[in-house]
């Protein structure tokens, strides 16, 4: 029998003091981040920070997120950011800048209105309106500006029905006064509902066109500009899209995160009282939402957060899913949650308590893998995690192959550095555990960092806070490499700090205004953005 690795630890003692200006780092740590200076909108709780860029033309920060839409930020005295200009614009989703255009997205007035992407100059007067696809909800720049991509999310509606996803091309070879736009659909042939979920794309609703179901989230640009890749977290898979050919290349399915092995594990309850990681046999579908996209030794590789998404109509905790337990047919294949099994990890009926898996929201869709009625797997939502894929294949062909996964390294090390802190809730103080059963730490927005000589990976924990780190100077063997947080997990209001990272982007040192390349992340809850310093250790 393997060893059983538990970490526990029962929540109790004082609350902590006010949030220091950066909390969790260690001196063993091989890059920290320094607390520079944090921008306050005073809007919290209404997303009102969502996503930033930074124009190394204008040496500006534009915001976007809440009201009134557009900001832009003069940061040129780090300890006293200001507002220096706005652009008044409703649901804005995502903004971007290249050389002298900014770029931003938001949906229609109308719930089945299209949406429109605005193109402004750097003193936000606006150039163009465009349309684009359903729900647009990020876009980016080609490394050479030629080219806009936006991913239109179409997600459905409350009255049940469904818009489909896209993502649009915009051509700025000509200015963005002569913009063209070309909508990329996925209602060819080849994405229909049975060929891609035989191969792994999750579909919840079987009377709906996969072209309805796909929801594009999130996009990064390959080096050349030639390909993008798009996430598609509600479906747990990528989409590759030529860029000059304006065609979907291949959907590919992301798999799962495998929770049982002695080296793995999570904690999938809130009620336990207590932080207990440990491995489970369940499985986690990744559903990244971020993804970045770098060159390294001749290849290419992605990167993913794989944040997790529940589906609303399709979401069940394990002790309802298995609420049959004592009939005739149980809901838990006995074979499969036996102790023979489960190399005496868990009894079906342990499974099935408040201290096991029974609180861990799972997706009843998979699962029955030989069609008998109960289930042989539990799948829940999220990998709790980010990880690396390879990129193989033709131009026209591309294949890609996980090599890397953190594993159970963000629990265990928020865990061990900021413990109340532990799978909390970003809307709730204290509320350390509260997050077990569903997505745990939630990794959202990434950004990667060429500096001095080393790539470092950033990425956000969306629910307990913070910022984690990972040198990936070598793709196949990353190294954790720090966490810091400027949350105070025990406070409320103004007091917690920053909560809810969302995006992530970075000021190189060519035109930061402190000389040194910044780390700017954005936090929707709290409504903050805060400015930090990269500095390698060693």
């Amino acid at each position: 029998m393997p060893a059983l690795l538990t970490i526990v630890l029962v929540f109790a003692g004082p609350a902590s003091p006010p949030v220091p200006p950066v909390i969790g780092s260690h001196e063993t740590d091989r890059w920290c981040l320094q607390w520079r200076g944090t921008f306050d909108s005073g809007k919290p709780a209404c997303s009102s920070t969502e996503i930033a860029v930074w124009s190394p033309k204008a040496k500006r920060l534009y915001l976007c997120g809440g009201p009134p839409g557009i900001v832009r930020l003069d940061w040129t005295d780090v300890a006293s950011p200001r507002v220096d200009r706005t652009y008044e614009a409703s649901g804005v989703t995502s903004v971007a800048t290249h050389d002298g255009v900014v770029a931003a997205c938001h949906g229609g007035a109308a719930p089945k209105e299209m949406g429109e992407v605005l193109l402004l100059d750097l003193d936000l007067q606006l150039l163009k309106r465009l349309p684009v696809g359903h729900g647009p909800d990020m876009l980016c720049f080609t490394p050479d500006g030629s080219r806009l991509i936006v991913a239109n999310e179409g997600e459905p509606l409350p009255d049940g029905s469904d818009r489909p996803g896209s993502v649009s091309i915009i051509d700025l070879s000509q200015g963005p006064t002569n913009a063209r736009c070309t909508d990329v659909t996925f209602d060819a042939p080849q994405f229909g509902i049975d060929a891609l979920r035989k191969r792994g794309v999750l579909f919840p609703h079987p009377t709906r066109s996969a072209a309805e179901q796909l929801e594009p989230e999130y996009i990064a640009i390959e080096p050349d500009g030639s390909r993008a890749w798009v996430t598609l977290q509600e479906n747990n898979a990528i989409a590759a899209i030529d860029l000059h050919a304006a065609r979907v290349l291949d959907i590919f399915p992301l798999g799962t995160q495998a929770f049982a092995s002695a080296g793995g594990g999570l904690d999938p309850s809130d009620k336990d009282g207590a932080a207990r990681i440990q491995p489970w046999p369940v499985e986690g579908l990744l559903q990244p939402d971020s993804v970045g996209c770098f060159a390294a030794g001749g290849n290419l590789y992605l990167v993913t957060a794989n944040e997790g998404e529940s589906l609303a109509d399709h979401s069940v905790r394990v002790k309802d899913l298995a609420n049959r337990l004592d009939r005739a047919k149980p809901a838990l294949d006995p074979g499969a949650f036996s102790d023979d099994a489960t190399a005496g990890l868990r009894h079906a009926r342990t499974v099935l308590s408040s201290d096991g898996l029974g609180r861990l929201e799972v997706c009843p869709l998979l699962g029955d893998d030989d069609g008998d009625g109960d289930y042989d797997r539990l799948v829940c939502f999220g990998g709790r995690s980010v990880a690396l894929w390879k990129v193989g294949g033709s131009a026209s062909a591309p294949t890609i192959e996980r090599v890397w996964d953190s594993g159970r390294t963000m629990e265990r090390e928020v865990l061990a550095r900021t413990p109340s802190a532990f799978n909390a809730d970003s809307e709730e103080s204290p509320s350390m555990d509260k997050r077990s059963a569903k997505r745990g730490p939630e990794p959202e927005g990434l950004t990667i960092v060429e500096h001095g000589g080393r790539r470092l990976l950033c990425v956000g924990l969306e629910r307990c806070g913070g910022v984690m780190m990972w040198d990936t100077s070598d793709p196949k063997a990353p190294v954790f490499a720090g966490y810091c947080s400027r949350r105070d997990p025990m406070a409320s209001g103004p007091s917690a700090g920053d909560l809810a990272p969302e995006g992530l982007c970075v000021i190189p040192a060519s035109s930061s205004p402190t000389g040194e390349p910044l780390l700017v992340v954005c936090n929707e809850f709290s409504g903050t953005v805060s400015l930090f310093a990269i500095e390698a250790r060693r």
